[in-house]
């Protein structure tokens, strides 16, 4: 039997010039073995498994010589699965089995199918999944489905069992039934499922055929008569197994360091800017609507078109879950904007219905939620957050865009539809009607500085006076059709824009910095057909933004992008002029760029106050200072060429 693990020494056997093979550790039987062993194997996020015969091998960290030996002396191992986390292995048997283990080899769940499906010496061809279900299909063509494999919730409620053997005391949520009844006249070879937008597709083998199981039946592909050797095996390969074939719905903001990208049914969280680690949020059953980030990074919080309200930290652990009424939740969209003031957040609905979620305290939930490894949510997670509808006004056209302006005594809130704009004042909303020319509407409303701008789908824009509901056309350049905003740069000297312009009549889009409120170019760059901006600060890193890649007329592909002024050197020498000296250390050492300059600024800066000081104690501590600095220059010519300046006599 194959119960003989051992620590392999790691001598190096080259292959060629540039590939050597290292020893990691061995699996041996303790008895002679006189048929060929059936093995399978996979590593997954670090974790790994090993089956052999009747043997399943699982290593929870590939970087440590310690398993687990599972046995099943009775049967032999048909096929294994892993999940994406490597948290879960599932394996099954030949008797009929499934069974679900976590990596540590803990059990989650035992399952068996029908009597009638078992075979003599094997059951099962393969094992594939889509979303939290499994789908197993057995030799004789029947194919199984394992519904909601829920990992999280089943290992938090074996975590205190240690037992390694299955018994009827065993829960779990998963739930086995048989979704295929028709039996094949020859033997299935290989099987896998291929993730569609409706429900997977089954797709399969035996020695002559294909067989595709679409609409409740398989349909049969016949192999050529040179193919009759038959398939050994069916792969899928590919960047994704789904083909896009709508144009995605994109979101995507950079904030303190901190980034969030939206497609459709996904949330992208990055805690760090700079390094190339992400969590994956996913929401199978629904679409985002919209998605705000806080000024710190720290909170995100995903508004879903089921009506749910979910609040993560960036890391991606869950913080809040609440919900809308039932009547304001629509069929395809829910939301419309999210807004924040002060630690509430205000968000409305696309039939004008105004919510606000109030004591959003980002710490406070961090703190509660810090030892929550989970990503899912449920009941016991607890907030502080309290969700209530402040605006039961319903709209008869369906609101486009909504944002608040701080003011001192309340918020106010302003949305439009394609025909008027609407100010929340007093309890209610205050129409203001758009101009005849303006009736194609407004498609985003935007707040920068003092001006609340409307962006209209003809690519003009238009200022609001929410006080006076005036509405004012502001002039831009006769070719640049604005298509979307965003705000770069605010500051009581200039106002920076990026806009990226509606195609022109050869299909250019160009991405322009804009002066702001002349909307004057700054400079410019051609772009491809598909692009999204991304909403943020200005940075020295550079601007971000999003294209989208794939031979299709709709991206299959998603990249973010980053834009830099100038090479790196250039741009830190830029800061340094500009006196801002702990952004440009960030950015020297983030590109591994020389400090040295950083501290002849500083060493220049210490010899003026040295030279204006006319305290002796103040002196001597501005002194220390210099003496520590100048340690850290190595280049004497340069600190000699600054010392032009009179010091006083102490």
């Amino acid at each position: 039997m194959w119960n003989d693990f051992r620590v392999t020494s790691n001598d190096e056997v080259t292959i060629n010039n540039t590939l050597c093979s290292i020893g990691l550790f061995q699996i041996a039987s303790t008895t002679e073995v006189t048929t060929s062993p059936k093995v399978h194997a996979a590593v997954q996020n670090g974790k790994i498994y090993v089956a052999v015969d009747q043997i399943l091998v699982l290593l929870e960290n590939e970087n440590v010589g310690e398993c687990k030996f599972l046995s099943f002396p009775e049967t032999q191992i048909d096929c294994v699965f892993i999940s994406d986390s490597g948290k879960l292995v599932v394996c099954c048997l030949a008797n009929g089995t499934i069974n679900g283990f976590c990596i540590t080899g803990r059990p989650l769940f035992n399952l068996k199918i029908e009597e009638e499906d078992i075979g003599e010496e094997k059951s099962f061809v393969g094992i594939s999944a889509d979303g939290p279900d499994l789908y197993i299909m057995c030799r004789n063509g029947r194919l199984y489905k394992v519904g909601t494999v829920d990992e999280d919730k089943s290992m938090s409620l074996i975590e205190n069992n240690e037992t390694l053997v299955f018994d009827e005391s065993i829960t779990s949520s998963a739930q086995i039934s048989r979704i295929s009844s028709r039996k094949f006249y020859n033997e299935v070879i290989s099987f896998i499922m291929i993730p569609c937008d409706d429900a997977p597709m089954a797709v399969c083998c035996d020695t002559t055929r294909i067989y595709v199981y679409s609409n409740g039946d398989f349909l049969p592909i016949s192999l050529q008569e040179e193919q009759h050797g038959g398939i050994k095996k069916l792969h899928l390969i590919g960047l994704s197994p789904w083909v896009v074939t709508t144009s995605p719905k994109v979101h995507a903001a950079v904030q303190n360091g901190k980034i969030y990208v939206a497609v459709d049914q996904i949330l992208v969280l990055l805690e760090n800017e700079n390094v190339g680690e992400c969590k994956f949020l996913s929401f199978p059953e629904t679409q985002i609507d919209c998605v705000f980030i806080s000024d710190s990074g720290k909170l995100v919080v995903c508004c879903l078109a089921n009506g749910t309200i979910n609040g993560f930290c960036i890391t991606g652990r869950p913080l809040f879950n609440l919900k809308i009424e039932e009547e304001d939740i629509g069929e395809e969209k829910t939301f419309v904007g999210i807004s924040a003031d002060g630690p509430d957040l205000y968000i409305m609905c696309r039939n004008g219905r105004l919510y606000k979620v109030g004591s959003v305290d980002e710490d406070k939930s961090m703190s509660l939620i810090e030892n929550n490894e989970t990503l899912v949510f449920d009941e016991s997670i607890t907030s502080s957050a309290q969700i209530s509808r402040i605006s039961s006004r319903k709209f008869y056209n369906e609101v486009i865009s909504f944002i608040m302006i701080p003011c001192d005594d309340a918020p106010m809130a302003v949305c439009c539809d394609t025909t008027r704009i609407y100010v929340y004042s007093d309890g209610d909303f205050l129409p203001i009607s758009l101009q005849e020319e303006q009736h194609g509407g407004i498609k985003k409303l935007h707040l920068i500085r003092n001006y609340l701008l409307g962006l209209c789908h003809n690519g003009s824009i238009v200022e609001i006076c929410p006080y006076t509901g005036m509405v004012y056309n502001m002039s831009t350049e006769a070719d640049c059709r604005i298509d979307d905003m965003v705000l770069m740069e605010s500051t009581d000297e200039k106002i920076e824009l990026m806009i990226l312009t509606k195609p022109t009549s050869i299909g250019e889009k160009f991405l322009k910095i804009v002066d702001f409120p002349s909307m004057a170019s700054l400079y410019d760059l051609d772009m491809s057909k598909h692009i999204w901006l991304v909403d943020q600060p200005k940075s020295p890193m550079g601007m971000y933004y999003l294209i989208g890649d794939g031979e299709s007329t709709v991206p299959q592909e998603i990249e973010m992008k980053i834009i830099s002024e100038t090479l790196p050197q250039h741009q830190l020498m830029k800061m340094i002029s500009r006196g801002r000296l702990e952004e440009a250390e960030e950015f020297a050492v983030q590109f591994n760029l020389s400090l040295e300059p950083i501290h002849e600024h500083r060493l220049k800066r210490h010899i003026t106050k040295m030279a204006q000081c006319r305290n002796t104690e103040a002196l001597r501590v501005e002194f220390r200072d210099f003496l520590q600095l100048l340690d850290k220059i190595n280049n004497v010519g340069k600190v000699l060429a600054m010392w032009d300046i009179g010091i006083p006599n102490r």
